[in-house]
């Protein structure tokens, strides 16, 4: 009890009520009078704030719902996308396969109750090529930066994703490739073999290498070589003896990129509904492989076109000739671009280690024909990207097919005709570039005299300027010089140009 309570409160029956207990009383109850009236007149002067602050509520409340309202529209418009993949290191040959999972916004899973309701994945790579996943409805892709995929009844949109470098490849035969990389070497995969090698060497000292070349070798399926030759084609850097791949990989790094939208109509204006991103490497190892693997494994080569070339020698030049002619385009033939640079290669060195008891006179001098040839084919190769048939004869060995003399002008020929040869490719390289460069003028010339080109622009400007200059006081004459001057200097290099032409 308080304190007045305590000090009135504890009369007992009979007590007497003094003057001082009333006096205190009737003081007390004037004491909390004076308090309800200071409340009363504070609830009167707080009146306005409590109706200001209640309206203030309200609106806050109203702001609130409309809030919530947008936060639910939002919720059922926008996605969330999730990129994944089984492992973030290929190797090029192989076919990452890069999953996207759409959702709700919180991440939760959607339902579509038809396939008309599902969303669709547009897929960007900065470096590589897509494909479409079985299974998946697609538009694009073939051999493209872009594709978009249509999401399944879970909401997942698949594509597989391989190196730039092989250029075009039948899906039958991408997948002969993967499953080249697949095979098991010593218990391990040769992807694995390649991925977790410190270096190219190491790789190759596991024997990663020799298993690869035994593949190109073979003959009763030709995807995994044409695979690798066109990259060959396309990479002739990469494949130079000598060049970096002996102590380091070089790794493709590559971002994918993927946006969802409502549908896959180019024409329909749809936001992004959302958006994601993931990084891959792709490990280059068919220019280390070329290089310290294949290439380098050449003295059987040598050693089997030894064993050739060496039977078919003759007293009689032509029959020595034709026989070795004969005997290298055999080996030649069937063994793809990469296969045919080999034989070349082991050609060369084995004409210059052939040892024979009693050469006839010629032989010098045939021997040096014939490694010039071989030289001179494989500069040349990188321009054969075709296939050679049995009995074909190969550029640089054409060269000496009709060498059958064995006098001393034999070698001169031969020389003659490989000038021959090289001066006229390069005529025709100079005829095609000449022609290029006409057709870059004359388009240049045509796109500067039409009516919407840069000539004629100024033209009109220059004309619409000297009209009205005489009604503008403070025209800037500089400025007008220095756009005539712009087109007496266009007019002049269009001159120069014509003269080119």
């Amino acid at each position: 009890m308080g304190e007045f309570a305590d000090k009135m409160g504890t009369k007992d029956p009979g007590n007497l009520i003094l003057a001082e207990d009333w006096n205190d009383l009737v003081a007390e109850m004037d004491k909390v009078n004076g308090d309800v009236e200071a409340v009363t007149e504070t609830a009167s002067n707080n009146e306005s704030q409590i109706i200001a602050l209640g309206e203030q509520i309200s609106t806050a409340m109203d702001a609130l719902a409309n809030l919530e309202t947008a936060i639910s529209t939002l919720r059922q418009r926008f996605r969330r996308i999730r990129l994944n993949t089984s492992r973030a290191r290929f190797a090029i040959g192989e076919q990452g396969e890069i999953n996207a999972q759409v959702t709700d916004v919180e991440g939760n899973p959607l339902t579509f109750p038809s396939a008309n309701d599902r969303p669709w994945v547009d897929f960007v790579t900065v470096w590589g090529q897509f494909r479409a996943e079985n299974g998946f409805t697609s538009r694009g892709g073939e051999d493209n930066r872009t594709i978009s995929v249509q999401v399944n009844s879970q909401g997942i949109a698949q594509v597989r994703l391989s190196a730039d470098h092989a250029g075009a490849v039948a899906e039958e035969a991408a997948d002969e490739v993967t499953a080249v990389l697949e095979t098991r070497h010593e218990a391990i995969r040769i992807v694995d073999h390649i991925l977790e090698s410190n270096t190219p060497m190491e790789a190759n000292l596991n024997g990663a290498f020799r298993a690869l070349s035994l593949e190109y070798e073979r003959t009763d399926t030709t995807s995994f070589r044409h695979y690798v030759d066109q990259y060959y084609i396309g990479n002739p850097y990469h494949t130079v003896p000598g060049y970096r791949y002996r102590h380091s990989w070089r790794d493709y790094r590559t971002t994918v990129i993927a946006f969802v939208k409502e549908d896959n109509d180019p024409l329909t204006a749809d936001l992004n509904l959302a958006g994601s991103s993931i990084q891959v490497t792709f490990r280059d190892w068919i220019g280390p492989w070329i290089n310290i693997g294949y290439f380098a494994d050449i003295a059987s080569s040598e050693t089997a076109i030894r064993e050739r070339l060496i039977p078919r020698i003759d007293e009689d030049y032509t029959m020595t000739s034709r026989g070795w002619m004969n005997e290298i385009a055999d080996y030649l033939s069937g063994r793809g671009i990469i296969g045919r640079q080999k034989g070349a290669m082991a050609a060369e060195r084995a004409l210059g280690g052939l040892s024979v008891t009693d050469p006839p006179p010629y032989m010098g001098k045939l021997t040096q024909t014939f490694r010039q040839a071989m030289a001179f084919q494989q500069s040349i190769n990188y321009s054969q990207n075709i296939s050679m048939e049995q009995g074909e004869i190969p550029i640089g060995l054409n060269l000496v097919g009709d060498l059958d003399s064995k006098s001393q002008g034999d070698s001169q020929a031969f020389q003659g005709e490989m000038e021959i040869f090289v001066n006229d490719k390069v005529e025709e390289t100079r005829t095609e570039l000449n022609n290029e460069i006409r057709a870059s003028q004359q388009q240049f010339r045509d796109d500067l005299m039409a009516d919407s080109g840069a000539i004629r622009n100024l033209e009109r400007q220059v004309s619409s300027i000297n009209g009205v200059m005489g009604n503008l006081q403070d025209f800037n004459v500089s400025d007008a010089q220095v756009r005539l001057n712009l087109v007496d200097g266009l007019n002049i290099r269009l001159q120069a140009l014509e003269g080119r032409g």
